[in-house]
């Protein structure tokens, strides 16, 4: 980070928030295959439909949460984009079906559809013209580390912990920063 990005009040937290978020936002990934795979003996394409329900919401909605995020207090939409996505991971243990699992998922990807043009507009809001290229480098970098951490993490915590367990822990990483 460099030094002038490090001292942005503002900046600190906002890539704090988001590095924990996006983390919860994978976090769970083995514990919802581990849960659909073996509790319900899932088939392929029952398990392709698991990251197509995460995925869909961001690729349909997308430009729609851009303008939601242009119009609207952008920190207010990451607080409740993380607030509802940690209730609806809450709700995993829960579920009895596949199906309901879908629709969990689903929900989860239209409020992190919500989060991501949130913080990128709030990033922008917050970084200097000159220190942006900067401040996008770093978010991209956090984004692509916690692709690769979130679900090495969780296999981790799944073996550990079990993956009831993993889909709390989850939970507290989206209302971590809220306290």
């Amino acid at each position: 980070m460099e030094r002038k990005l490090s001292q942005n009040k503002n900046f600190v937290p906002l890539i704090t928030a988001q590095a924990i978020s996006s983390l919860g936002d994978w976090l769970s990934i083995v514990a919802i295959i581990t849960l659909v795979g073996l509790k319900w003996e899932a088939t392929p394409m029952q398990m392709s439909l698991i990251i197509l329900s995460l995925a869909m919401p961001m690729a349909l909605l997308g430009p729609l949460s851009g303008v939601i995020a242009d119009r609207m207090e952008r920190k207010t939409l990451m607080i409740v984009s993380d607030v509802a996505r940690g209730i609806l991971i809450l709700l995993l243990p829960l579920a009895s079906s596949v199906w309901m699992v879908y629709i969990i998922l689903f929900a989860t990807g239209i409020f992190s559809s919500i989060f991501v043009p949130a913080k990128n507009g709030k990033l922008k809001e917050l970084v200097k013209d000159e220190n942006i290229k900067g401040a996008m480098s770093l978010t991209s970098m956090i984004d692509s580390s916690t692709k690769v951490m979130g679900p090495l993490i969780s296999g981790i915590l799944v073996s550990s912990f079990g993956m009831y367990n993993v889909f709390y822990i989850d939970s507290a990483t989206f209302f971590f920063l809220l306290f």
